[in-house]
């Protein structure tokens, strides 16, 4: 019997996804949720729940349905994110 085609989920996406970042990306360009979550060290749903709650880097609108997350947007939310001294939550 044939294998049916199925449809990628976003787990089988992120799970696929096993080649290197490259070591300079400029900052203009637009990331995808994908790989903004890996860069960040997080799921998808994780960075998704920030996003929504307003807390997450700011989302570029390439098009209707495409959006992503500059890399310097990226940069920015993560050291607006850092922390100096102090214990550790």
């Amino acid at each position: 019997m044939p294998k049916l085609k199925t449809k990628p989920t976003l787990t089988r996406l992120v799970e696929k996804n096993e080649t290197p970042l490259p070591d300079a990306v400029a900052d203009d360009r637009v990331m995808s949720f994908v790989e903004t979550a890996r860069v960040n060290n997080m799921s998808i749903w994780t960075l998704r729940r920030i996003i929504d709650r307003g807390d997450g880097p700011p989302v570029t609108d390439v098009s209707e349905r495409c959006k992503g997350v500059t890399v310097a947007n990226n940069r920015r939310w993560q050291q607006s994110r850092t922390r100096t001294g102090g214990a550790a939550a």
